[in-house]
């Protein structure tokens, strides 16, 4: 029987109720879409290299508290969802970490080095997904061996060597294509290596070790 005093915007203590539980799954939710976000935001500015298994597994141990919270009210079928789909991530990035041998680290997008000087060389340049060049062209090299590494997990990775410099490039990829002054090799497991003849006696040398994961290599001069 409807109360003669109450009013349409009027709720019962049960509706109340179930209005005070039912925002934990859109609470819980919004916590891990705004923490992945963030380490999106992170990794995409270079900031630092974001461990993005570290974050999934943080966002898994979220959802599976949230669910075992809400589990007597049996309001967590959205939250079961979240964690099947962050579960089934974590086992892709943990999988093809291990395929590709190399972790998946050190940004997103596009990056591109050219330093000006030996100061601003750095030692190694990574990326996780996306395209990452490497312009040495203009970096006069001290005399002796002078090593690099560069690598993209997923993408591509371009490296330009200066003239004039020696070089030796041992170059591989898990499954994709590796291009050296030219000569291409594609498929799985790539691994190649290109040394000048006057590697070993040349004044200046560079030695640039370069790896793709899923993707390509493309060395230039």
């Amino acid at each position: 029987m409807t109360d003669p005093f109450s009013t349409p915007g009027d709720t019962t203590p049960d509706a109340a109720g179930d209005d005070r539980r039912r925002p934990i799954g859109q609470i819980v939710f919004g916590i891990v879409l705004v923490g992945s976000g963030l380490a999106w935001l992170i990794a995409a500015t270079d900031l630092f290299n974001v461990p993005w298994r570290a974050v999934l597994a943080g966002a898994l141990i979220a959802v599976g508290l949230a669910v075992a919270a809400s589990a007597r009210r049996q309001r967590h079928r959205g939250l079961v969802v979240v964690g099947v789909t962050l579960t089934l991530l974590l086992a892709v990035v943990s999988t093809s970490e291990g395929l590709l041998d190399l972790p998946l680290s050190g940004g997103i997008g596009e990056r591109n080095y050219a330093p000006l000087n030996v100061t601003e060389l750095s030692s190694e340049y990574r990326l996780g997904i996306g395209e990452i060049v490497v312009d040495l062209g203009n970096v006069e090299l001290p005399p002796g061996e002078t090593r690099v590494d560069a690598s993209v997990t997923l993408g591509s990775l371009v490296v330009i060597l200066p003239d004039g410099v020696a070089a030796r490039v041992e170059a591989r990829a898990t499954a994709g294509e590796v291009r050296i002054f030219g000569t291409v090799s594609s498929g799985t497991s790539v691994d190649e290596t290109f040394e000048d003849p006057s590697y070993a006696d040349a004044e200046r040398r560079v030695l640039l070790v370069a790896a793709a994961g899923l993707g390509e290599v493309d060395v230039r001069r």
